[in-house]
């Protein structure tokens, strides 16, 4: 493993970069881009020699016959001559961020000085630059152009990259992006369009990019062939929490696919069967990001996701998930004695099948929109998802893969809506009996959910006994004694008690018990305020001031007993 320092003019001499399937996406925020334009700009003040180390890259130089996997064969002629083709195994975000700031500099500059042969300062021409870091023309295709950066082929990201980022016109990329990785492309693309916008001097932009190519130092680590790469990228990324789980799973079948094939089958077929183990991850892999990434209410939490994915597959209680997945399941072992691939791919597909039944239990309101996306199976009735909005102000973290399960057999028909309302009734008075009144410790009978999920998700008609259990477990569990005496302590004036302030399901009990009496006992109107309102507003709705008018008016007749407001008995 070689490892030298080069500034961003000798990284890019005579290479091409592809970003690799098992990376991740772009997912900069501003907080980072705002650091790193915070350090040029100290750069700019201090000047003189002074250099900044930006971070590591670590690359993988591909043999001509392996390049030949990851670009098209109308791009292969960017490796004419010594050019060779690279790929990113660790560094991306850095290097995404120096691509677009060159970009966007470049776009500037033009608008500036129309004539693309114009110099970008006293010794580089602006086409020359654009050459070098971002595309160049075909000479035997003119209008062809290639990319000097971008996506490995087989990423979706990569026509979007081009055409949206780019501004490749060539390329027609319908829609709007689709996860929160493009959606950051775009936001960062804003982000140094704007900064740009400021400069009025075409040598403005010169000192930046002068800047930018000779006082920013990386240090450069080219990965050998006789390193494993996808290795190579678990253990550098980590430090902390920089991957996800999901993400170094990912990573992780990968490498194990590539061992996993026949070794004693014919070199061609094998390759052939060596893509598609890929191609098959790849497929299960990109549309279970597609769904995590693209949610109005921002990215879903990727190793909540492989918890609930995890626990329905292989249902291990009490087991450590990481453990298990991989030191027991996905092994190099397992995969040289040709045992692992099955695993690999009934785990992806379980991915690809249940990320947006669990986007809808996370965000229930955002069904409609998955399913017009093509990620939902059938509709999702409005009734389910105002119960299941209404079930999330509860504690009810124990019960999302049993509910994405009973999601999953309800869109495939095998679970009526009768019955999956009735799995949300029976979590919801469990939730409600044993954490809201009964106060009971959150991993109340976890495991036993775990399993219970694992077996509904593999049998639908294991529904039966689920609901049995949700309907013993809460009457058991419930002890009213206990939460009258709990009630009664949180009236005692002074110290931090807050009264009924302090738990946390009032609201909840408070809306639940006002449609009750409007719906069932008195009127059959519609409530006056709806649950989702009341969610979200609750920067206005900061307390509930009484439960009786101010001025009541006494009355006799059932007239008297109409709710003028929320009230709780016990």
């Amino acid at each position: 493993m070689a490892n030298e320092t080069k500034n961003i003019g000798e990284i890019f001499h005579q290479r091409v970069f592809r970003i690799p399937d098992y990376q991740r996406g772009y997912s900069w925020t501003d907080q980072h881009r705002n650091a790193f334009w915070e350090d040029l700009l100290l750069l700019l003040k201090i000047g003189g020699g002074v250099h900044h180390y930006t971070g590591l890259i670590a690359i993988e130089s591909l043999s001509l016959e392996r390049a030949r996997s990851v670009l098209s064969e109308g791009d292969l002629w960017l490796l004419s001559g010594n050019t060779t083709l690279c790929m990113v195994v660790d560094g991306q975000q850095r290097l995404t961020t120096l691509i677009l700031f060159i970009h966007e500099l470049l776009a500037r500059h033009a608008e500036l000085v129309p004539d693309e042969h114009a110099g970008l300062n006293a010794t580089t021409r602006r086409v020359d630059v654009e050459r070098t870091f971002i595309r160049k023309e075909s000479l035997a295709v003119p209008g062809h152009f290639g990319y000097m950066f971008g996506y490995a082929n087989n990423d979706s990201m990569d026509g979007f990259f081009r055409s949206a980022i780019l501004g490749d016109t060539t390329l027609i990329v319908g829609g709007v992006p689709t996860s929160a990785y493009a959606r950051q492309l775009n936001v960062a693309k804003a982000f140094f369009r704007t900064k740009f916008q400021s400069f009025d001097r075409p040598d403005e932009l010169a000192k930046w990019f002068d800047l930018l190519q000779s006082r920013l130092l990386f240090n450069v680590f080219e990965v050998k062939d006789e390193f494993d790469v996808c290795l190579t990228f678990e253990a550098m990324n980590n430090r902390g929490k920089v991957l996800t789980d999901l993400e170094k799973l990912k990573s992780r079948v990968l490498y194990l696919s590539g061992l996993s094939a026949n070794k004693s089958i014919d070199l061609a077929i094998r390759t052939q069967q060596m893509a598609h183990y890929r191609r098959a991850i790849n497929d299960a892999w990109t549309k279970t990001y597609e769904v995590l990434g693209w949610t109005e209410g921002g990215v879903l939490d990727d190793d909540k996701f492989l918890q609930m994915a995890w626990v329905l597959r292989y249902g291990k209680p009490g087991e450590s998930r990481n453990s298990h997945l991989f030191s027991e399941l996905f092994t190099a072992q397992r995969a040289l004695d040709g045992d692992v691939w099955p695993d690999i791919s009934t785990f992806s597909k379980d991915l690809a099948t249940l990320a947006a039944p669990w986007a809808v239990i996370e965000r229930p309101r955002e069904a409609t929109s998955l399913r017009q996306r093509g990620w939902l199976a059938a509709d999702v009735p409005e009734d389910i998802v105002s119960r299941l909005e209404r079930l999330n102000q509860l504690d009810v973290s124990n019960f999302a893969p049993l509910l994405t399960a009973g999601l999953v057999h309800f869109q495939t028909k095998e679970i009526s809506a009768e019955r999956f309302m009735s799995l949300i009734a029976g979590v919801e008075r469990y939730a409600m009996l044993v954490f809201g009144l009964a106060e009971r410790q959150a991993n109340t009978d976890r495991n036993v959910f775990m399993r219970m999920a694992s077996e509904l998700y593999q049998a639908p008609s294991n529904i039966l006994n689920t609901l049995e259990y949700l309907e013993t477990q809460s009457n058991f569990r419930y002890e009213p004694e206990l939460f009258e005496t709990r009630i009664r302590s949180r009236q005692i004036p002074g110290g931090s008690q807050r009264g009924f302030y302090d738990w946390d399901c009032l609201k909840y009990a408070l809306y639940e018990y006002e449609v009750d009496l409007r719906e069932s006992r008195f009127s059959r109107d519609t409530p006056k305020l709806s649950f989702r309102m009341l969610q979200q507003q609750t920067e206005l709705i900061q307390s509930i001031e009484h439960i009786f008018p101010q001025t009541p008016k006494m009355a006799s007749g059932p007239a008297s007993r109409r709710s003028t407001g929320p009230i709780l008995c016990w």
